[in-house]
């Protein structure tokens, strides 16, 4: 049975995005930090800077003119496929992942794609918050100025 695939969304659609998750995951960040909270609210935490950071790297490949069969269907949530596909066409650090960050992707690109972050019941292994947090600003907003 084929799948129907919702319309992919503009490039700049995709960033709309990376960026609500981004701006989401500050708001959690914050709650975290805030010093009273006891609970595990860093799980959505690293799922919202990683799905920033996917949504911007969509946003780089959308704006390439890839299309909706690549990036749904061949790429999906695989950050390893997607850096790949992405590096084919502009430099990782132009787009704010440094060296560091795109081993720190590649490594959790296997448990994120397959939705571990969202439906884990191990808890576990977790990547470098500091690392994690800056990757996604950085990216979010570099990205923002490439697709223009």
């Amino acid at each position: 049975m084929k799948k129907n695939y919702p319309e992919l969304p503009s490039p700049t659609g995709f960033w709309v995005l990376a960026d609500g998750y981004k701006d989401a995951a500050h708001a959690v960040d914050t709650r975290i930090q805030g010093g009273e909270y006891t609970g595990m609210a860093v799980i959505p935490y690293v799922f919202l800077c990683f799905r920033s950071i996917e949504l911007s790297i969509k946003s780089v490949l959308a704006n390439a003119g890839l299309t909706k069969e690549t990036i749904a269907r061949e790429l999906g949530h695989d950050l390893s496929a997607l850096l790949d596909k992405c590096q084919s066409i502009v430099s990782l650090p132009l787009i704010g992942i440094s060296v560091d960050a795109e081993k720190m992707l590649r490594d959790y690109s296997d448990t994120y794609s397959k939705k571990w972050f969202e439906y884990g019941d191990d808890f576990w292994c977790e990547p470098d918050l500091d690392m994690l947090r800056t990757t996604c600003d950085e990216v979010c907003e570099a990205v923002r100025t490439h697709i223009k």
